[in-house]
């Protein structure tokens, strides 16, 4: 494992798979500590080893959405309020003799 701490505190990694030596990056999050020469599980892709990350592939496809969750769920409070403002307004305007 080497280490760039210019650049994005990025660490690097080797692996070997049927005698091919592959190798990756990976920029830590403030949770994980890397040390240099120290041993890693790296998850790839059997089809395309070049494609590897020092988490597995599901962790990374949740980490990758960020705050999507947060904001599709704010959107969805925000058109359900809005939705039964309007329903309740139409309700009370049958309601009023004309």
């Amino acid at each position: 494992m080497t280490h760039e701490p210019a650049n994005h505190d990025r660490y690097g990694y080797t692996f070997k798979v049927n005698e091919k030596i592959y190798s990756g990056w990976k920029s830590p999050s403030d949770s994980e500590k890397f040390a240099v020469g120290q041993i890693v599980t790296v998850h790839y892709d059997p089809l395309d080893p070049n494609n590897s990350a020092l988490v597995d592939f599901n962790e990374l496809a949740t980490d990758d959405l960020g705050a999507l969750p947060l904001l599709v769920g704010g959107l969805l409070v925000v058109v359900g309020f809005e939705f039964f403002r309007r329903r309740s307004a139409q309700k009370s305007k049958r309601l009023i003799p004309g």
